[in-house]
């Protein structure tokens, strides 16, 4: 399987405002979306924050040579000043000599000129040209105890250049969002995720279609995502959403001290490396990776739980699903460890040692119009194998944050509400018990009831009308 067409076709972006600074917010603020998962909420809101144009700060050079890290420092430190909002980077090569670095309470959203997953089509990077091991882009410290909510990266793509150590590190971040965002060339982690000091654990973020590219020489070694951290504290309950690894001899995503996390539709390609890793430790049964969740995995380099084999307590209760159509290797379990198996295609034979009953993620191969239930919520919907126009009918609309994400294949797709609810694109609503529609392959499109009678897209590409 190509990396790079996975990547190109999961590439639909959240749009970020230009020109005006504040635009009505389709997001209600009462008490009926209270049950909204705090980082969609987030997200939807920060569609419509207060916007920071990082090239009117300063008079840094923006080229691939020039350090334009104090202009964006400097706009991030408005933002914050003025309670939160988004950074919006220009298109092209920028360099970057320093940590891009966000420390305090409040989290700001880096958002660049669209793009995707795919580094090859991302329109926004930040080119490392800083010290040998440098980390480009830190959310939080790994000395002061910090616990920012909110922010993130959308749109923007990582070049390390073979100098960088690492990417993207987050510390004791909460409710944050990363969509459409790459890391390559890096030489220790491409996506580094774990606690800060005073046990302060990473916890409910959500990142959606971003990748590590590490084929490059430098990158030999590098690790795509690192998730956990030390003894002291652990990452919990963060969700993933199709997350691509090209790596080599290192590993493409290890889970260390972390628990409840879940992650969907994972690929891992490989030289040499294994694809999946669940770690013991050597000082705590509470340091391991423990409780994670791994639905429709592909890891091509194979999967290890690691046991009292290489470490004094071993991984335990872990969970994976494998699609082995492709060729990825049953899971390795050393001696000890517990992980919880099931496979989706390939020979039943291979995967061992037990049965996971999952709750599929995905509603593939949508052929023909259905009607969604609630019970259905956060799942991602396609039309593949359609013989013609396909139309989705949601659910009613209740306030509650269930969700739906939609991917158009070849013919059309419309999607319907039920009256008297509407679907809301930005600031254009369609009539009660109206739809919206796309006629452009690949189109994708995520809806939330963020309200009672009012669903509200939080990510879409292409052109989606309320006619």
């Amino acid at each position: 399987m190509n990396i790079a067409a996975w990547l190109i076709a999961l590439g639909f972006f959240l749009a970020v405002p230009a020109g005006a600074q504040q635009v009505p917010n389709p997001m209600s603020k009462d008490g009926a979306n209270a049950q909204l998962p705090q980082a969609l909420n987030n997200l939807a809101a920060n569609t419509t924050a207060h916007t920071y144009y990082a090239q009117a700060y300063g008079s840094c050079a923006w080229t691939a040579v020039g350090d334009t890290e104090p202009c964006i420092s400097a706009a991030i430190a408005a933002a914050k000043a003025a309670g939160g909002g988004i950074v919006v980077l220009p298109s092209g090569i920028s360099g970057i000599a320093s940590t891009i670095a966000q420390t305090g309470l409040t989290g700001i959203t880096l958002a660049g000129a669209g793009g995707s997953a795919n580094y090859d089509s991302c329109p926004t990077r930040l080119k490392w040209i800083g010290a040998v091991d440098g980390v480009m882009v830190r959310f939080g410290s790994d000395s002061v105890a910090d616990n920012i909510v909110g922010g993130g990266l959308s749109g923007v793509c990582l070049d390390g250049g073979g100098i960088a150590g690492t990417g993207v590190m987050i510390r004791s971040l909460s409710n944050g969002v990363f969509q459409y965002s790459a890391v390559r060339d890096v030489k220790a982690r491409g996506w580094d995720i774990g606690p800060g000091p005073g046990v302060v654990g990473t916890s409910l973020n959500y990142f959606l279609f971003t990748s590590a590219i590490l084929n490059s020489a430098a990158a030999i070694n590098a690790v795509g995502y690192y998730l956990g951290g030390g003894d002291s504290g652990n990452s919990h309950h963060n969700h993933f959403f199709a997350p691509r690894v090209l790596h080599q001899s290192g590993t493409g995503f290890v889970v260390a001290n972390a628990d409840s996390n879940v992650v969907y539709d994972y690929y891992g390609q490989s030289g040499t490396g294994l694809s999946l890793e669940f770690l013991g430790s050597n000082t705590s049964s509470a340091g391991v990776a423990r409780s994670n969740k791994f639905y429709y995995a592909e890891p091509q380099g194979g999967t290890t739980a690691r046991g009292v084999t290489s470490y004094t307590y071993a991984s335990r209760n872990n969970n994976i699903e494998v699609n082995m159509e492709s060729g990825a290797p049953s899971p390795v379990v050393e001696a000890g460890a517990s992980l919880f198996c099931s496979r989706q295609l390939g020979n039943a034979a291979v995967c061992s040692p037990q049965i996971l009953a999952v709750n599929r993620k995905f509603l593939n191969t949508r052929g023909a119009s259905i009607t969604l239930t609630a019970d259905e919520s956060s799942k991602f919907v396609n039309n593949n194998n359609a013989g013609g126009v396909v139309t989705y009918t949601l659910p009613a609309a209740t306030g509650l944050g269930t969700w739906y994400c939609f991917q158009r294949y070849g013919y059309g797709m419309t999607i319907q509400a039920v009256a008297p609810d509407v679907i809301t694109l930005g600031v254009t609503a369609s009539a009660a018990g109206g739809t919206v529609s796309s006629t452009a392959q690949g189109s994708s499109l995520c809806l939330v009831d963020g309200k009672t009678a009012n669903w509200v897209a939080f990510a879409s590409n292409n052109a989606w009308v309320a006619p």
